[in-house]
């Protein structure tokens, strides 16, 4: 196998790895939203790089218009 199958079979586990990482780990979020857990400390323990993602997933914000938007990475 040369790099890029090898690089490339990582990269589909890793996609599948964190599809089934994301509805319990915005689960975890909205739990701790419930508590008055900061949108600012949910993103920097979530892992998401905006405010913007986090308030998404919480309900908290309507998702960008902005074409090739991606709000849940």
């Amino acid at each position: 196998m040369s790099d890029l199958d090898d690089l490339g079979q990582r990269h589909k586990q890793l996609l599948r790895d964190l599809a089934e990482l994301k509805a319990p780990l915005h689960a975890a979020m909205i739990a701790e939203r419930a508590t008055g857990t900061t949108q600012n400390d949910i993103r920097e323990r979530s892992g998401y790089k905006t405010i913007q993602q986090v308030r998404v997933i919480l309900g908290e914000a309507q998702p960008s218009k902005r074409s090739g938007s991606k709000t849940a990475e």
